[in-house]
């Protein structure tokens, strides 16, 4: 199996709501750590705010 560069998997995760991100901490430690680390769950919130708002604006 080939693994992908971690910040390609941190760009898709970002992406992905964070109930589903939640979800995806036990596929591997290294993503455990990723998820779990402050870094990342602030790029996830400064995104989700960014699509959220501009979600907002489309309307």
């Amino acid at each position: 199996m080939s693994t992908f560069p971690l910040d390609v998997v941190e760009e898709i995760l970002r992406r992905v709501p964070v109930y589903s991100v939640l979800r995806c901490r036990c596929v591997s430690k290294t993503w455990l750590y990723l998820i779990d680390s402050p870094q990342f769950a602030k790029l996830h919130f400064n995104f989700s705010l960014k699509t959220n708002l501009l979600d907002l604006e489309k309307s």
